[in-house]
């Protein structure tokens, strides 16, 4: 085995790797929140320590950021300034919504143990050193796809878009200054890397409190990502292989869909991000200072049928502030029991998503019949009484479409949903005092996000997206 003298992340460490193009040195001195890796990686007991480090590391979902920068959410009066500039499409370089820095962190930590373990890495069994492999490998595919789908178009719906500019592809953890890659090379390594990811994880659920990449989350994240691209048949096969695994079912009452964002706990998680201390709901509701920064919009409320579709008490609650001058505010993570207000984890996928993704792709495919099935399967499960509305072609895409925008939202999902799609953002409920316009067209340069100012300082081989 090589010999490894770069540092690594592990759970315990705060500071993270830099990866090339961040336009950081490597630290001389180890910093005793960190372990070089011949020690991190001297035992197979302490490369599971790394691995720990790596899902540490890998990038957060900005649960509101873009549905505030879509037409899902809109910022209230009350407001102390979160995401003012998403809301009004005026980020710059300066300050990108895009998670970056995060993403290529991950990215790297990744790299250190991969290389690692392909450069002949021989402690504990090849059982342990796969699945240690594989995890990595599908964190890496996690967070290009994060990467890409900000920064880059997507070929859903426009094949050409392959051969636009991506994002830097690293497989390696090293000073270097790379050019961007093209949207379909970095689409070639996220698939290559969830299908040998695949082929080496076994254990579904390591942690037992679903935190880590098993063989069903592995398949959750290749039905996204074929969405994505546009590979419908294999964005279908993959959401139904988490289906048929078993291990999943949706929610059919209030109590339950209102315990899953409460508790933390449901037979609907697939894959979720841990967390204890960030208030990542107190924008949605701040009980300590009585105030709702970021409410839904009418329009999004608007959807949903009241009276039966049991999502509606499930993920809204009327709001107890007059001066917040909304009616409603998100009841999606506001945090568990015993903890501070807003910490809750955050649910990556959710078994809602896999039947959304299948009937997309049926649907985008001219299956209408079985399209349905799947969507009226989650449709069952939600609304009350519910009977099909034998929706066909673009009614059926159009359902779906909403059925993702009640499902999903603010769970970061509607921004890249109307890019992928090619649609504008129509704000019917818009705060005209945050921002002038309530409309962004479908081809606005916003819709790819700016690299980040410091990357371009860093690294003289990263081109700008137009329009920054």
């Amino acid at each position: 085995m090589k010999t490894m003298k770069l540092l690594t992340s592990i759970v315990l460490s705060a500071s993270l790797l830099v990866l090339a193009g961040c336009g950081e040195k490597f630290l001389d001195v180890e910093p005793p929140t960190q372990i070089s890796q011949d020690v991190a990686f001297s035992t197979i007991d302490n490369m599971f320590i790394s691995l720990n480090g790596v899902y540490a590391a890998a990038p957060g979902v900005p649960i509101t950021t873009f549905d505030v920068m879509a037409d899902n959410a809109k910022i209230t009066p009350q407001t102390l300034g979160s995401l003012a500039q998403e809301y009004a499409w005026t980020f710059t370089a300066g300050g990108s919504p895009g998670n970056w820095g995060g993403a290529y962190s991950g990215i790297a930590n990744g790299n250190n143990i991969i290389n690692a373990i392909q450069d002949g890495y021989s402690e504990g069994t090849e059982d342990q050193r796969n699945q240690i492999l594989g995890e990595c490998l599908a964190l890496r595919a996690y967070a290009y796809h994060i990467l890409v789908r900000a920064f880059g178009p997507d070929p859903a719906l426009n094949p050409a878009a392959n051969d636009a500019l991506g994002v830097p592809v690293v497989r390696e953890t090293r000073i270097t200054t790379p050019a961007r890659n093209t949207v379909g090379e970095v689409y070639d390594l996220i698939f290559e890397d969830i299908e040998r990811a695949l082929t080496l994880v076994t254990q579904e659920d390591r942690s037992g409190i679903k935190i880590n990449f098993g063989p069903s989350a592995i398949a959750a994240l290749g039905a996204r990502v074929a969405l994505y691209a546009g590979r419908w048949d294999l964005a279908a096969a993959y959401a139904q292989q988490v289906i048929n695994s078993g291990r999943y079912s949706l929610e059919d009452s209030e109590a339950g869909l209102e315990a899953l964002f409460l508790e933390n706990e449901s037979s609907e998680i697939i894959w979720r991000r841990r967390n204890l201390t960030a208030g990542i709901g107190t924008p949605l509701f701040n009980p300590n200072l009585s105030i709702i920064e970021i409410a839904p919009t009418a329009d999004l409320i608007n959807l949903y049928d009241r009276g039966n579709d049991i999502r509606f008490n499930a993920y809204f609650n009327p709001s107890p502030f007059p001066g917040a001058q909304v009616d409603f505010y998100s009841a999606k993570y506001l945090g568990r029991p015993g903890l501070s207000p807003g910490v809750s984890d955050t649910y990556v996928f959710r078994l809602p998503e896999m039947y959304l993704i299948q009937a997309e792709a049926l649907a985008r495919l001219g299956q209408d019949a079985n399209a349905r099935t799947a969507l009226d399967q989650l449709r069952r499960s939600r609304i009350r009484g519910f009977s099909s509305g034998n929706e066909s072609g673009q009614a059926l895409l159009r359902a779906i479409e909403n059925e993702r925008r009640k499902e999903l939202c603010f769970e970061g999902h509607r921004w890249f949903d109307l890019k992928r799609n090619g649609q504008p953002v129509v704000r019917e409920d818009c705060n005209t005092a945050l921002t002038p316009r309530c409309r962004l067209e479908a081809d606005d340069f916003r819709f790819l996000l700016p690299i980040p100012q410091r990357e371009l300082q860093a690294n003289p081989n990263i081109v700008q997206n137009p329009g920054y």
